[in-house]
């Protein structure tokens, strides 16, 4: 389930990742996660939802989900 939108979606099509040290990364295999649909990963509200829920600031945030996509679509092509 994606922890923004709340929708039900099949695993391999949620990204899965976690909070870390004030940082949110993929999953590493280790200790709590959570996952946010493709859809959502986009969103402004996104941002801010991490942000209150693991009290980061919300460039930090939006920094590390830039990341995580550039990554994403780099191991893409």
């Amino acid at each position: 389930m994606c922890i923004i939108c709340k929708g039900r979606y099949l695993q391999h099509e949620l990204i899965r990742l976690q909070n870390i040290n004030s940082s949110i990364v993929w999953f590493q295999g280790i200790n709590r996660s959570f996952y946010i649909c493709d859809i959502c990963i986009d969103l402004e509200k996104t941002i801010k939802i991490l942000a209150s829920r693991f009290k980061i600031d919300k460039d930090k945030v939006n920094e590390d989900i830039r990341e995580i996509l550039a990554n994403a679509k780099n191991s893409c092509k």
